[in-house]
């Protein structure tokens, strides 16, 4: 009797382990699959095998049988298979025009529950790389008879698996929810542009723009001189776009600053960042009620837009002093002298951390930075407006307005934020339904009459989840019962 779980404990810690020298594994997918079934119970008998591809006699020898009808379906990027099971091995065949020697062998891997794994954690599903993906490989898909009724127990009642969803914009700029879908949709109907499913063209748009017109608190300006021409009043983007559903963020683009978009009448600002989220929903009780859908955010504002705005959010209840105590801060005197009002804990300032004026260290060894007050979180005798000196280190103070999911990105992460680049994360990011996403960014476009200069989101809901049309159906008759 094989032990699933203390073979999947295996093989997880020689891949993560692999990993550290090899991002995609050694080319040893066969060795680990059989060392971890080894250590989980599986006979050593006739495991002598050169090629992944020919492994399945030996699986079948140690109790597993080819499932019948697996078919893979393609979700984004990944490939899964419709009904994997933890504990299940998938073999693909040879490459039909493999580009390096190894390819001639095939592949082997086994579902963790949520990731197949060979020699390294396969995060876009049971084909190991883009050549498989891109021929559509065949394969047998086997399951551990062992465990048979246990699993398909838990594949016909896995528990619903549901969401948070939220609209992906508040209300006004204190942050207030819509209270119901006719209240978001009458807010939305004033957009000229970007409806769905065609556009005032007249030509197909998959999804929706929302704009400064109706939303201004969920726009952020940059430094481009024909973005301050149009807009002299700069948005502060008090909001976030918020991300819709809970998920992970697969892919993203950061553009550091505006692409330039040539005209005639000179070149155009066009914010071309974007971020897309994977979802997973089901409502009923089996994985036929479940789906895959994708969340896209595109021309959300560039880097250089939160660079020119930069607000932060102070995190304890701070002193500060006047800024003439520059002159002793350096001295013993620091303590007393100039000394004002604490600021409160969630107070809004903005501050420049890149002016060497705004900042100096005081005889105690803190940083302190010369602020300006956007907000108080609560009374005090300090006023908004008011410039003083406050403690700016040890997280003291942090970014107000940097989208949530930036410090997953930020050092010491094993994936670092890459710029004016198309990135497919290796390891998604968790994301949760309200997080920031990012903000409305610059737009310029071409009409017949000159130029229209915006702020906007584009926003669209998409899946390629071959369940999809079933999901329709809703096959678990959620709510039948219970409307």
């Amino acid at each position: 009797m094989i032990n699933m779980d203390v073979t999947i404990k295996k093989i997880n810690q020689n891949a993560i382990e692999i990993q550290k020298s090899f991002a995609f594994g050694k080319g040893e997918c066969a060795k680990y699959v059989k060392l971890a079934l080894i250590h989980g119970g599986a006979s050593i008998e006739n495991s002598g095998i050169r090629s992944a591809k020919d492994y399945g006699p030996w699986l079948i020898e140690n109790g597993f049988t080819p499932v019948p009808g697996a078919k893979a379906q393609k979700e984004g990027i990944s490939y899964s298979l419709l009904g994997q099971q933890k504990g299940d091995i998938v073999i693909i065949e040879r490459l039909k025009k493999p580009n390096k020697p190894e390819s001639i062998h095939g592949h082997i891997a086994l579902f963790d529950g949520k990731h197949w794994v060979s020699d390294f954690v396969q995060q876009r599903g049971f084909y190991p790389n883009q050549e498989y993906r891109d021929e559509g490989t065949s394969f047998v898909l086997y399951r551990y008879s062992g465990n048979q009724s246990v699993e398909e127990e838990k594949e016909e009642k896995s528990g619903a698996k549901l969401i948070k969803i939220v609209y992906p914009i508040p209300k006004n700029e204190r942050g207030q929810e819509f209270s119901n879908l006719d209240e978001i949709m009458a807010h939305v109907s004033g957009e000229s542009t970007g409806n769905y499913l065609l556009g005032r063209n007249g030509m197909w748009h998959s999804g929706i723009h929302i704009t400064n017109a109706t939303t201004p608190w969920c726009a952020l300006s940059g430094n481009a001189i024909t973005e301050k021409a149009n807009f002299p009043i700069p948005y502060k983007g008090q909001q976030a776009i918020r991300c819709m559903a809970d998920g992970e963020i697969v892919a993203y683009r950061m553009n550091q600053d505006y692409l330039p978009l040539g005209w005639k009448a000179g070149n155009l600002n066009l914010s071309g960042s974007f971020v897309l989220v994977r979802h997973y929903i089901q409502p009923g009780e089996t994985q036929k009620s479940g789906l895959h859908f994708y969340t896209l955010y595109m021309h959300l504002a560039p880097y250089s837009a939160y660079k020119a705005n930069p607000t932060w959010i102070v995190q304890d209840t701070l002193p500060t002093y006047l800024p003439e105590w520059k002159a002793v801060a350096g001295t013993n005197a620091y303590k007393d002298q100039n000394k004002l009002d604490s600021l409160p804990k969630g107070s809004i300032i903005s501050w420049d951390k890149h002016d060497s004026q705004r900042q100096l260290r005081a005889a105690n060894g803190r940083l302190y930075g010369l602020v300006t007050i956007e907000k108080l979180a609560s009374t005090s005798k300090l006023n908004v407006g008011d410039q003083c000196w406050t403690l700016v280190d040890n997280n003291n103070v942090l970014p107000e307005r940097e989208p949530s999911w930036w410090k997953q990105l930020a050092s010491p992460a094993k994936e670092m934020m890459q710029f004016d680049k198309v990135v497919s994360l290796t390891t998604p990011i968790t994301i949760k339904a309200g997080d920031s996403i990012g903000h409305m960014g610059f737009y310029q476009a071409p009409k017949e009459q000159g130029i229209d200069s915006r702020y906007q989101v584009h926003i669209e809901c998409i899946s390629s989840d071959e369940n999809l049309p079933q999901f329709l159906q809703n096959p678990d008759k959620v709510g039948h019962d219970k409307p």
